[in-house]
């Protein structure tokens, strides 16, 4: 029988043939060649690392005469892989042959540097490099670079072998690793009239290629589409990993684009197209350039109460498209998203289709100590456009404040509408506003619907004014005194602060 392994040079540590540079040269290998060992295999890691050290390789020794001649009268010598789970050594480490970035594409008996059409050197992004004392660098900063390889004569270690002869003296063969980059999606989008590059994702085309691979769709891209009321970005991969979606400050996704003319648009999903030439080592389309189309603004479709509850941006332009009920009809509600109520907001707040659509139950709770505004939006900016909604039965309770209260506004609707805010057609349908233990100072003003521009706005039913205590030992201690509420005809109202200790834990005031 012919033997399977040869004589494997090692480190103490691991029991492999690693050799560091100019470890095995010279006498050394001289004294095993007159021990009959005649073929002699060298596994270049190629840039990569064998046992995640630099610079180390593998050495196999073959003594031909330990082998059986075939029937043509030569020794055939099978090689085996030097990651192989079967490689003998001598310890329980196996060994290992990484490249950060890069995957393992072979074995291959020649390579040669690819170069440009001036013959430069150059690397796998195309950039040209210099050579210095032996390596390559790159030439504005002098760091080592590597060059890219293309590979021939791809080594299968099931069928293919060694033959030697008689005849032949010493054979030296080297197996050079090849080393692909990771497969790559570069995404683009428009500015300042030019495609910028936003973002790029990479993934490991070999092993997502593998038979029976548990991330066979990593190299599949998802297109961003609408969920719950808002734009999602993310899928979740077969392996429970997600996929995330480049996505650009300040907009909303509208379309990806295989092309800068933007007429192959991608539907739904779309898997790499690029493939791997084994036979040379080398990527083909590596990388696939995806170009995104965008809508300024972060937008929002919102049908129900609990979509709006999730998406609170008070830059965010949203489209109401059905009426929301806050109520979830079991006693508990959706709530209203705080960063409407302690912000100001900038974005738009409409009905798209001119449909006057009602808002329920809403209640906006104040307890900011830093805002000293408030209401269902805190302030609207002068840029806002909120049209074309009513608001049945919302409530602006204000419930407390870590600092007391000085030019400060609050309403049921918005504690401040600034001039030039486009609100129109929006009604308020009664409503409450409930003041409990807030640390009043002078020239605040709280007003049942707003401060400042209120034209656009319309009530009807009247707007309820509670106050309330905080639960004592057999009192409630009230911040402001029930007695003193008053409200005008322009629903400004007004009150006296301090300290008082009463039975009820609530008044409705009557105006």
């Amino acid at each position: 029988m012919k033997k399977k392994f040869g004589m494997i040079l090692a480190l103490g540590c691991v029991g492999v043939a690693c050799f560091t540079a100019g470890c095995a040269t010279g006498s050394k290998l001289d004294e095993y060649q007159k021990q009959g060992y005649k073929v002699m295999v060298t596994y270049d890691a190629n840039g990569g690392e064998f046992l995640g050290r630099d610079g180390v390789m593998i050495m196999d020794l073959f003594k031909p005469a330990d082998y059986e001649k075939e029937s043509d009268g030569k020794v055939h010598i099978q090689l085996t892989e030097p990651t192989d789970a079967n490689r003998p050594t001598s310890s329980s480490d196996k060994v290992t042959l990484t490249k950060g970035g890069y995957f393992f594409a072979g074995w291959y008996e020649t390579r040669e540097m690819l170069k440009n059409e001036d013959g430069e050197v150059i690397d796998e992004e195309g950039v040209v490099l210099k050579e210095s004392n032996g390596a390559y660098v790159y030439p504005d900063t002098n760091d080592s670079a590597m060059p890219a390889y293309t590979y021939d004569n791809h080594w299968d270690f099931a069928t293919d072998e060694i033959v030697y002869s008689d005849e032949d003296d010493v054979v030296e063969m080297t197996l050079y690793a090849a080393w692909v980059p990771y497969y790559q999606f570069d995404y683009y989008y428009q500015k300042d009239g030019a495609w910028t590059l936003l973002q790029s994702t990479t993934f490991d085309y070999k092993t997502t290629n593998a038979e029976g691979s548990k991330t066979y769709d990593k190299d599949t891209i998802w297109i961003p589409d609408w969920k719950d009321g808002a734009m999602n970005h993310t899928y979740t991969y077969a392996n429970g990993t997600n996929f995330e979606f480049p996505k650009i400050a300040g907009t909303t996704f509208k379309a990806a684009y295989l092309d800068e003319a933007c007429t192959q648009k991608i539907e739904d999903e779309f898997v790499h197209s690029g493939t791997l030439d084994v036979e040379h080592g080398v990527a083909v389309n590596r990388v696939q350039n995806i170009y995104i189309e965008v809508e300024q603004g972060e937008w929002y479709r919102i049908q129900t109460a609990e979509q709006l509850s999730l998406h609170g941006n008070p830059a965010g332009i949203y489209e109401i498209q059905a009426d929301l009920d806050f109520d979830k009809g079991d006693g508990s509600y959706w709530e209203w998203p705080a960063a409407f109520e302690a912000n100001t907001f900038t974005g738009k707040f409409y009905s798209a289709d001119g449909h006057n659509y009602k808002i329920k139950n809403a209640t906006a709770l104040h307890i900011s100590s830093t805002a000293t505004f408030g209401g269902l939006f805190g302030k609207v900016a002068a840029t806002a456009e909120i049209k074309n909604v009513t608001f049945e039965n919302a409530t602006f309770d204000l419930y407390a404040t870590g600092v007391k209260l000085q030019d400060a506004e609050y309403g049921l609707f918005a504690g401040y509408i600034e001039e030039g805010a486009s609100v129109s057609n929006v009604t308020l349908i009664g409503g409450t506003v409930r003041i409990g233990q807030v640390n009043w100072e002078n020239g605040y003003s709280l007003n049942l619907v707003a401060n400042g521009y209120v034209s656009g706005l319309q009530t009807t039913d009247k707007i309820k004014l509670q106050v309330y205590g905080m639960e004592l030992m057999t009192s409630y201690y009230y911040a402001i005194d029930p007695t003193s509420v008053t409200v005008d005809e322009d629903f400004n109202v007004s009150m006296s602060a301090g300290y008082y200790d009463l039975t009820e834990s609530s008044y409705d005031i009557e105006y």
